[in-house]
């Protein structure tokens, strides 16, 4: 799935403006200064999962614009231009799935926007400001379209991280309509599926052993709140020394399949890669026997951590030509 911090890289870089905060879908305030502030900069104020606010500046007329999955909302802060909304893009051309940039507009309805006023454009919607006569600075709220696949979809692909005689009885968790995370299938064996985050690039799927669900749920929770890396991980595995979070004491067993896409037609994914991830709280070099330098070999990370795990990934088959 294509994300939304692609979709900001396309939608951004292409007119110029600077990236200033990270995806967060967290309650965000911004006092009247920094909106100020912000008024002097064009750049991305917030971000989430199915929103974007930006604050906007021109000084000239921009190409036309299309965007299939999202809802702009302007708010003219200063300044004033003609705005043109619907008709046909002149000169189309595709810079990303769902995003159109052109020449102009044939046709259309020309709106004249000055400081405090408000327009809606709906997705798919074409838009373009066609003049500007000296400066304009408008706050923009678009208003995203999550595609999430249908559960059996979801379901389907997932289980593909597992070996094939434990798919039936997996567990797995999915996504709703609101991209939030549920259960779509109950588990009847020892085995949770992850299925592939709508919001994310490509696609990456995941099984897992049951007794290691304390430990990803939390692992997830420690995410949303803006952990990554090396600190989500210390953060966990205080907790298990700590007693506050359980980890099962033997080897249990990750499933990873990644890929470009997911083949719904053919029940696939495309270009798969599968590596396991074995568990072993604490485990160590002297008490497994193996290397902790990365390869295509097994290797254990992060030795002697409630988090050790050995690592298996074989090397990625080339992929054939036409």
């Amino acid at each position: 799935m294509r994300s939304l911090s692609t979709l900001i890289a396309l939608l951004l870089i292409g007119l110029g403006f600077v990236v200033t905060q990270a995806l967060a879908d967290e309650v965000v305030y911004f006092a009247k200064e920094k909106v100020t502030q912000a008024m002097t900069k064009a750049g991305v104020m917030s971000a989430g999962s199915d929103h974007l606010v930006i604050m906007s500046r021109r000084d000239g007329p921009g190409e036309s614009e299309v965007h299939a999955d999202e809802t702009d909302i302007f708010y003219v802060m200063e300044g004033s231009a003609t705005f043109v909304t619907g008709g046909t893009v002149m000169d189309p051309r595709s810079t990303g799935p769902g995003q159109i940039l052109g020449a102009g507009i044939q046709g259309g309805q020309s709106h004249v926007l000055s400081k405090g006023d408000v327009i809606v454009i709906p997705k798919g919607t074409p838009h373009w400001f066609k003049e500007v006569p000296d400066l304009v600075v408008y706050f923009v709220v678009k208003a995203v379209t999550l595609h999430v696949p249908p559960a059996a979809e979801q379901i389907e692909s997932a289980v593909l991280a597992a070996p094939e005689e434990r798919r039936a009885d997996a567990g797995v968790l999915g996504y709703d309509a609101r991209g939030a995370l549920v259960t779509l299938r109950k588990r009847g064996g020892d085995l949770i599926c992850l299925a592939d985050d709508p919001r994310k690039d490509g696609f990456s799927a995941a099984c897992y052993h049951k007794d290691l669900e304390p430990f990803m749920a939390r692992g997830r929770e420690l995410s949303t709140q803006g952990l990554k890396g090396r600190e989500r991980h210390e953060a966990r595995w205080k907790e298990i020394d700590d007693g506050k979070l359980s980890m099962p004491g033997g080897a249990r067993t990750l499933y990873v399949l990644t890929g470009k896409s997911f083949d719904a037609a053919g029940v696939a994914v495309t270009d798969p890669y599968l590596r396991w991830v074995v568990y072993i709280p604490n485990a160590t070099p002297q008490s497994t026997g193996l290397s902790t330098e990365p390869g295509a070999a097994p290797w254990l990370m992060f030795p002697g951590t409630p988090g050790a795990h050995i690592m298996i990934s074989p090397p990625k088959r080339p992929i054939a030509g036409p």
